[in-house]
Order: C-alpha cells, then structure tokens, then sequence
C-alpha cells in the first residue's frame, strides 16, 4: 500500500498539520492502494513561506544552472520511470503499457523541451 502521509516542504519531509486521510482508489478494480493526509491552510502557509523565503537566493541561479537542474530532474525521471508507469498504472487504472511507454516518459520529456527551448532562446539572442 502506498503511504504518502509526509509533504516536503523547505527541502524536507514533514508531518502535515491535520490528520484527516483520503483513499487512493484504483479504479480498475476500485482496491484502495495508498492514502494521502489532505493539507489544512497551515501547511500551504508553512510551503508558501518557503517558497518566498528560497526566492531571493533562487532569483541569483544563473540560466545554464537552473537548465542544469532541470536536466537532473529529466534523469530521475527517467531512471524511474517503471516505477511512475506502476503508481500510474494504479491510481489511473490504465493499461500498464500506455502508462509504460506514453504517460511515464511524458514528465521527462516536459522538462527535455523546457531545457531544448530554453537554449534554442539563448542561442538566438546571441
């Protein structure tokens, strides 16, 4: 069972303000597979806070390092993409082969484009 009860906020895992759960529920076959805790308005105000907090030093990242993030995140993702087919597969109730080969791989190539238009910009302003 998946067990999402942490959020992770300013860079790392909490415990929520409020305990109330939801069911994760494969509509497949309608089996509960995890629980998520829902947010209370205390934790978005916690993850808000952080992120203007992490702006000021965030706004100073050049270009070519932000891409370079971006370009790890791809890597991640793709690395673990089986494991997104699988959760996908799961909450969405679709067949393991569309969420393999089409929605897994489609946050990869997200990031890919963002990193492709980004230096195509740069390139063209020179």
């Amino acid at each position: 069972m998946i067990d999402t009860t942490k959020f992770y906020i300013n860079g790392k895992w909490t415990t929520p303000h409020g305990s109330a759960r939801k069911d994760l529920v494969n509509p497949a076959d309608l089996s509960i597979i995890g629980q998520v805790v829902m947010g209370t308005a205390d934790d978005a105000t916690a993850a808000i806070a952080a992120a203007k907090a992490a702006f000021p030093s965030w706004s100073q990242v050049s270009v070519a390092e932000r891409l370079g993030y971006l370009r790890k995140i791809a890597a991640a993702l793709v690395a673990r993409n089986d494991e997104i087919a699988d959760a996908i597969s799961a909450e969405m109730g679709a067949p393991l082969s569309l969420s393999r080969n089409a929605q897994a791989p489609s946050g990869a190539q997200h990031f890919d484009e963002i990193v492709r238009s980004a230096h195509n910009h740069l390139t063209d302003d020179r």
